[in-house]
C-alpha cells in the first residue's frame, strides 16, 4: 500500500512541475461539443470515506462499515471530463449471515485505479476564462464515474465449522484482481482553488476471494465492496507570467 501511495505522490509532484512550467494551449473539440476548450488545472487530492463488503458472507446491510483513504491527481483532460489516478487503503469487515457456517473475516485492501468523472452538464467555451482560475464555474456539478485498476489484499478469516481449518486457505496471499469502479457524486467548489466531491462508488472486482471464503467453502459469486468517500481536491495557483494561446 505504501508503494501505491508513494507511487501518486511521485506523479503528482512530476506532473504539477511539467504542468506549472507550460502555458496554457487551446484545444478544439471536434467531436461532441465542437468548440475550444482548456485542459487542466491539476488538482493533488486526498480522500476520506467507509466502505462496506458484498460477498458470500451477506449483503451491504448486513455488514460492518470500515475506515478508507487515499491520495489522487486529477487533470481535465476533454470538456467536462476528469481523469484521475488514484491510490486507496480500504478496510473490509463482515459476519457471516449463515449461521451454520459462521465465518467471520477482516481485510485489507490497496488499491491503484485510473478513473473518469464526466460531468453532467453542457459545455460552453468561454474565451475570457482562464482553466488555472475556475471561480466563475458552478458552485455545484454532478458527474458519473467509471474506472478500472488493480487491488491487492491479505484477509484474515475466522471461524466457521471446525472441518473447514483442514482446508486451508483460498489461495496464497496477498493476492491481485483486477477491479471496476462505477457510480457517481458531486463537486462543490468551497473557494476558487479547493473543492470536495462526496462520490459514492460499487467496486466490482473478479476475484470470490477477498473474504478468503471461495470456491473450497461454496462460495458462488465474485465480492465487491461500496463505497461513500470524500474527496478533497486542490489546485496550485499558476506561476506568473503564463499566458494562454
Amino acid at each position: 500500500m505504501r508503494a501505491a501511495l508513494l507511487a501518486v505522490a511521485l506523479i503528482s509532484s512530476a506532473l504539477g512541475a511539467q504542468a506549472q512550467r507550460r502555458a496554457r494551449i487551446k484545444h478544439q473539440d471536434d467531436y461532441i461539443w465542437h468548440q475550444p476548450y482548456y485542459r487542466g488545472p491539476l488538482r493533488y487530492g486526498v480522500s476520506f470515506g467507509r466502505t462496506v463488503y458484498y460477498g458470500d458472507l451477506g449483503g451491504l446491510s448486513a455488514n460492518t462499515t470500515r475506515a478508507s483513504y487515499g491520495l489522487a491527481l486529477s487533470y481535465t483532460a476533454f470538456p467536462n471530463l476528469d481523469v484521475a489516478v488514484e491510490g486507496q487503503f480500504i478496510r473490509l469487515e463482515a459476519k457471516d449471515l449463515n449461521q451454520e457456517r459462521n465465518y467471520r473475516f477482516h481485510t485489507e485492501v490497496a488499491e491503484l485505479t485510473l478513473v473518469g468523472r464526466q460531468y453532467i452538464e453542457r459545455y460552453r467555451f468561454d474565451p475570457a476564462l482562464d482553466s488555472r482560475d475556475l471561480a466563475n464555474l458552478p458552485r455545484y456539478r454532478f458527474f458519473g464515474t467509471l474506472g478500472a485498476g488493480l487491488a491487492v489484499w491479505w484477509p484474515t478469516r475466522t471461524g466457521g465449522p471446525p472441518e473447514a481449518e483442514a482446508l486451508g486457505h483460498e489461495r496464497k496471499y496477498p493476492a491481485y484482481t483486477w477491479l471496476v469502479p462505477v457510480g457517481g457524486g458531486v463537486s462543490m467548489r468551497l473557494s476558487p482553488r479547493l473543492w470536495v466531491l462526496p462520490e459514492l462508488t460499487y467496486r466490482f472486482t473478479f476475484t470470490d476471494d477477498l473474504d478468503d471464503v471461495g470456491p473450497k467453502r461454496g462460495g458462488g459469486r465474485n465480492d465487491g465492496y461500496l463505497q461513500l468517500a470524500f474527496r478533497f481536491q486542490y489546485e496550485l495557483p499558476p506561476s506568473k507570467g503564463k499566458p494562454l494561446r
